[in-house]
């Protein structure tokens, strides 16, 4: 039985706009974050969606309400959706990431999986609450289309699994834009992608990562 999982990354938020690490803060969307999370919306307009799952973080949930709203469904709030624990890296600007903590920064560049931010979650545990998170959904709605709206990395996470990647290899996988959507179907044990990293509802208003992070 095919699950379907419509995973969309958080729109543009305050801390993307301020070029800082953001793990669990809790941050808003700014007003192009909106925008591009209207726009995914208008996008997945005619796709049929049983269930809305969000992260707890408020940049997740508010890209997730236009999906929902649109079909009179309730948002399902789970912390395993969250974005990464950041410890002493949280809201720390992409810049300074490298003078303050050398050795985890290169560690978080070069081998991700081995990485852990001081005082906050390592990179093996992440993937693995991320990665049951993911599953409990797929089990609560067997054979579903199911929205996901969550963060950068968790969607690396999936990614990888979708693509057949063991998750040492997590630093292969690229970042998914802001507002993008990943279909990912998950069926005998196992994820695939149907479609990757869709940007064209964005028209020009795409945003992501920079290359230092």
């Amino acid at each position: 039985m095919k699950t379907r999982l419509i995973f969309v990354r958080h729109g543009f938020s305050e801390s993307n706009k301020g070029g800082l690490f953001t793990g669990q803060a809790n941050v808003a969307l700014t007003e192009l974050g909106h925008f591009q999370a209207q726009r995914a919306a208008e996008y997945l307009k005619d796709v049929h969606i049983d269930a809305v799952y969000s992260s707890t973080l408020d940049r997740a949930f508010d890209t997730a309400r236009p999906i929902a709203e649109a079909r009179g469904l309730e948002i399902t709030k789970l912390h395993g959706l969250c974005e990464i624990d950041s410890g002493d890296w949280e809201e720390k600007p992409f810049d300074d990431l490298g003078d303050l903590f050398p050795t985890e920064y290169n560690l978080w560049m070069t081998d991700l999986f081995n990485c852990q931010c001081p005082n906050g979650e390592s990179v093996k545990e992440f993937v693995k609450r991320v990665h049951s998170t993911v599953l409990q959904i797929v089990q609560e709605n067997q054979g579903k289309t199911v929205c996901i709206a969550t963060h950068a990395t968790p969607i690396r996470v999936i990614s990888c699994f979708a693509t057949g990647l063991d998750p040492i290899h997590l630093k292969d996988v690229p970042w998914s834009p802001n507002a993008s959507i990943n279909i990912i179907d998950y069926q005998d044990g196992k994820f695939s992608f149907s479609q990757r990293d869709i940007t064209e509802h964005l028209k020009g208003f795409e945003t992501n990562l920079p290359d230092n992070v």
